[in-house]
C-alpha cells in the first residue's frame, strides 16, 4: 500500500466523521444482514409538527418506568424480524420487547444481554421527568405524520433531565427516535445543552443482546451541540441491509474552486456498507472522461461500518481556467471481485470550476443587528469599534431591527426578518461560518473581530469603487459604482450588487434615540465601559447607521458571465432626507451570491466612500474638470479615476514611480461633459508608491497611490 495513501477515521473531527465509524459485534459480520447509518444536518418537517400535534403518552413525573404499550401503526421490521409495537422508556429508548420491564438505566457498550433488547437507543442515561413545568416541558409524545406508504411514527422526549440535575432551562434535552415506513429509522438530536453532566450510547440491538450497532464513542457520548433552531438538527438514519459485499464512496470531495496550475488531491472517504470484512479494492478517477488513474490497495481491513479515508497518489493539475470540469472517482475490484453487491454508491462525480487565482484587495463587510430598546447592545457597538481601529479593510453597517427605535430601514428591518438574529449579532461577509446554525454570529470571544479577520485572507474575484458626486442645492446624490473581475466566476453564478447609504454618529433624545443599557451600575459587569453610564443612555452616539439601500433587499444582478478585467459600471441617485447629516454620509458596496437559501449569500468583496470628501459638487457655473479619489487604494494593480467635467475637455493622465520617473502615460483624450471612470493599470511588478498625474488646461492634480503585492 502507497505511504500515507490510507488513514482511518476515529476521530470526532466532524459530524460527518462521527458518523463514518461505528463499532459493530464481531457477530454482525457473521450475518449478511446489519445496519448502516448515514448522518446528516438540518430540518425534519415532522418535528415541527411535534408541538400541535402530537399525542402525549405519558405526562411527568417518570423515573426509570416504561410507558404503556404502544402499538405501530404500519408494519414495520427491526433486524429483520416483524415487531407490532413498543415500550417509551424515560431513560432515552425504545424497546419492541413485549415482555420487557423497567431496567437499571445505567448506559453501557452494546451489545449487552443485560441492556434492553429489541431496543433503539436514542440517547440511553439515567434521565426523568420531572413535574411542576410548563406544557411541552419534561414529557413523552408521540406523532403519526405523513401518508401511506411513506408515514413516519415519531416518539420525542421534550425536555427531559438526567437524573439529579434539576430542572431548568439550560440542562434539558430534546431528542427523538423516527420510524419510517419503509424500513428505516433515524435518531434525531433536536436541542440541549452539551454541558449537562450525563454521556450516553447511542444504537440499537437484536433480540437477545449479541448483536448491535453503536455510534463510536457509546456509552460515553455527550449529548452534540445543538440549539433550539432546527436547522442544526442533528439525525443518524439507520438502514437493514441485506449485502455481503458492498464498499461504497462516502464522501468524496475537492474545492468547488481551484486554481489553474496547482496539483490536487482527489481525497475522500471509503464506507464498508455491507457485512463482509474488506481487504483490497481499487480506486479511479477520470477528468472529462480522460484517461484513468488508478491506485491498487491491498492488506487493509474495514469491518461493517467502518470508514477509511483515502488519497489518491496520482494527483490532478488543472490546465484550463474559466471553465468546469468533471471528475468521475469510483470504487471497484473490491476483494479481488470486480463490482460488489451494490454498484449504485461505487461512483461519485464532482463538477470543479478552474480559476487563474488573481484576487482583488478584500474588504470585509460587518452588519451588525442592534436597536436602541437592546441593552446588550452598547457592547456591540463597542464590538464594532474594536474591529475599524484593528481592521482598516472592514466595511461596518449597523442594522436597526426590532422593537422601539428610531433608526429602522425598511430594508434592515426586511433583513432582520430574513436573517433572525439575536441582539446584538453580527454578520461577518454573510458568511454561515462551521459550527453556526445560522449567519448571525455571537459577539462572545471576540467573534466579530476574529471572523472579520479570518475572511480579510479571503481571495476575491472582484473589486468594487464608489464615486459620488452631490448637489448641496437640491441634496441630490448621484453615485457611480464600478465591478471589476479580477479572475473567473462560474458562468451562471448570480451574482448581486448592493448599496447602501450609511450615516454614522446619529444622535437624537428620547424614546426611539435614547440607548437602553444594561451594563448601568450592574455588579457582574463592574469594568464594563458602560457601567457608570446611565440607562437608557440619553444623547447616545449610534455609529454606522443604515439608512436606506439603493438596490432593494438584496440588491440587483449583474451579467451572468464574468471574465477577468470585465468592468461594470452602475449609476444610481438619491434625495438625501433633510434629517441626514451631509457630512457624516457614507456610501457601502458590496458584491455577492445570491442563492435561494439565506445561509449562502455571501459577499465577495465591499467598499465604502464618504459623501464630500473627494466628490465633485455639481453647480450651475460651468467649471472644467474636477477629479475624485482614486480606488481602490491600495491596491494589487488596476485602479479606477472619477473625472467629472463640465465641459468639453482634453484630459491627460500619467503615472510616475516614487522618485519621480514616468512610467507611462495613461490616457490623453477629449473628454465630453460629464461623469467619467479613467482605468489606471499597473504592472504586476511595479509594488511600491507611484503618483497618478491628471492634467487639463492648466489645472494639475496628483494623486498618490499604493501597490502591493
Amino acid at each position: 500500500m502507497p505511504r500515507n495513501l490510507f488513514l482511518p477515521i476515529f476521530s470526532n473531527r466532524s459530524f460527518r466523521a462521527l458518523a463514518g465509524v461505528l463499532f459493530v459485534a464481531s457477530l454482525a459480520t457473521a450475518s449478511s444482514q446489519t445496519y448502516t447509518y448515514n448522518v446528516s444536518k438540518g430540518a425534519r418537517p415532522f418535528i415541527a409538527e411535534m408541538r400541535p400535534n402530537a399525542v402525549l403518552v405519558y405526562p411527568p413525573p417518570k423515573d426509570d418506568v416504561l410507558s404503556e404499550w404502544v402499538p405501530l401503526p404500519f408494519s414495520w421490521n427491526l433486524y429483520g424480524s416483524p415487531v407490532t409495537g413498543f415500550f417509551i422508556s424515560d431513560n432515552g429508548y425504545i424497546t419492541f420487547d413485549g415482555t420487557a420491564v423497567s431496567s437499571d438505566p445505567q448506559n453501557r457498550a452494546l451489545p449487552s444481554p443485560d441492556a434492553p433488547r429489541s431496543a433503539i437507543f436514542a440517547f440511553w442515561e439515567d434521565l426523568h421527568t420531572e413535574s411542576g413545568f410548563p406544557q411541552w416541558s419534561n414529557e413523552v409524545r408521540t406523532l403519526l405524520w405523513g401518508t401511506a406508504p411513506n408515514r413516519v411514527f415519531v416518539i420525542m422526549w421534550i425536555g427531559v433531565v438526567p437524573h439529579g440535575v434539576g430542572f431548568s432551562s439550560s440542562n434539558t434535552l430534546s431528542f427523538a427516535i423516527a420510524l419510517h415506513e419503509g424500513g428505516d429509522f433515524e435518531i434525531i438530536f433536536v436541542g440541549g445543552n452539551t454541558s449537562v453532566r450525563c454521556s450516553a450510547a447511542i444504537g440499537v440491538q437484536n433480540a437477545d443482546g449479541t448483536i448491535a450497532t453503536q455510534v463510536p464513542g457509546s456509552p460515553d457520548i455527550p449529548y452534540p451541540a445543538v440549539t433550539a433552531d432546527p436547522s442544526d438538527d442533528i439525525g443518524y438514519r439507520f438502514t437493514w441491509s441485506n449485502t455481503a459485499l458492498d464498499l461504497g464512496i462516502y464522501e468524496c470531495s475537492l474545492p468547488p474552486t481551484v486554481t489553474i496550475g496547482i496539483p490536487q488531491t482527489i481525497r475522500g472517504t471509503l464506507k464498508n456498507f455491507g457485512s463482509r470484512e474488506i481487504t483490497g479494492f481499487d480506486i479511479v478517477y477520470r477528468v472529462d472522461g480522460g484517461p484513468e488513474f488508478r491506485d491498487s490497495v491491498r492488506g487493509i481491513r474495514i469491518g461493517t461500518n467502518e470508514t477509511l479515508a483515502f488519497s489518491h497518489v496520482s494527483l490532478w493539475t488543472p490546465t484550463e481556467a474559466g471553465r468546469f470540469h468533471d471528475v468521475l472517482v469510483t470504487v471497484g475490484n473490491v476483494n479481488g471481485q470486480g463490482l460488489d453487491e451494490n454498484p449504485a454508491n461505487d461512483s461519485t462525480s464532482m463538477r470543479i470550476f478552474t480559476i487563474l487565482g488573481k484576487s482583488g484587495e478584500k474588504h470585509v463587510l460587518v452588519e451588525e443587528f442592534t436597536g436602541t430598546w437592546c441593552g446588550w447592545c452598547p457592547d456591540g457597538s463597542l464590538q464594532m469599534q474594536a474591529i475599524q481601529s484593528a481592521v482598516r479593510q472592514a466595511v461596518l453597517v449597523a442594522i436597526h431591527a426590532g422593537g422601539v427605535d428610531s433608526m429602522i430601514a425598511p430594508e434592515g428591518a426586511n433583513l432582520a426578518s430574513a436573517f433572525t438574529p439575536s441582539y446584538p449579532q453580527a454578520m461577518v461577509d454573510r458568511v454561515q461560518f462551521p459550527g453556526q446554525s445560522k449567519v448571525p454570529i455571537n459577539r462572545s470571544g471576540n467573534a466579530w473581530l476574529s471572523r472579520t479577520l479570518e475572511r480579510m485572507q479571503a481571495a476575491t474575484p472582484v473589486t468594487v469603487g464608489i464615486a459620488p458626486a452631490y448637489d448641496p442645492a437640491t441634496r441630490k446624490v448621484t453615485v457611480d459604482v464600478t465591478v471589476r473581475f479580477e479572475d473567473y466566476v462560474p458562468p451562471g453564478e448570480d451574482l448581486r450588487l448592493h448599496v447602501f447609504i450609511v450615516e454614522d454618529r446619529v444622535v437624537g433624545t428620547g424614546p426611539g434615540w435614547d440607548q437602553t443599557n444594561y451594563y448601568s451600575n450592574n455588579s457582574c459587569f463592574p469594568t464594563h465601559p458602560y457601567y457608570g453610564e446611565s440607562n437608557p443612555i440619553v444623547g447616545f452616539m449610534h455609529r454606522h447607521v443604515l439608512r436606506a439601500s439603493l438596490t432593494g433587499v438584496w440588491g440587483i444582478p449583474l451579467q451572468q458571465e464574468y471574465s477577468p478585467g470585465s468592468t461594470r459600471t452602475e449609476r444610481f441617485t438619491k434625495v438625501l432626507q433633510r434629517a441626514w447629516k451631509e457630512q457624516d454620509i457614507v456610501f457601502v458596496a458590496f458584491v455577492g451570491r445570491h442563492d435561494s437559501a439565506i445561509t449562502q449569500r455571501s459577499v465577495l468583496n465591499a467598499a465604502k466612500a464618504p459623501l464630500l470628501v473627494g466628490t465633485f459638487v455639481e453647480s450651475s457655473t460651468p467649471y472644467s474638470f474636477q477629479t475624485g479619489e482614486i480606488f481602490p487604494n491600495p491596491s494589487h494593480g488596476t485602479v479606477f479615476l472619477p473625472i467629472e467635467t463640465g465641459s468639453e475637455t482634453r484630459v491627460r493622465v500619467e503615472i510616475f514611480d516614487a522618485i519621480g520617473r514616468l512610467v507611462t502615460p495613461v490616457h490623453d483624450e477629449i473628454l465630453r461633459p460629464g461623469h467619467h471612470l479613467i482605468q489606471v493599470p499597473f504592472a504586476p511588478s511595479s509594488y511600491g508608491m507611484h503618483w497618478v498625474r491628471i492634467e487639463s488646461g492648466d489645472r494639475i492634480t496628483v494623486k498618490a497611490v499604493a501597490i502591493t503585492p
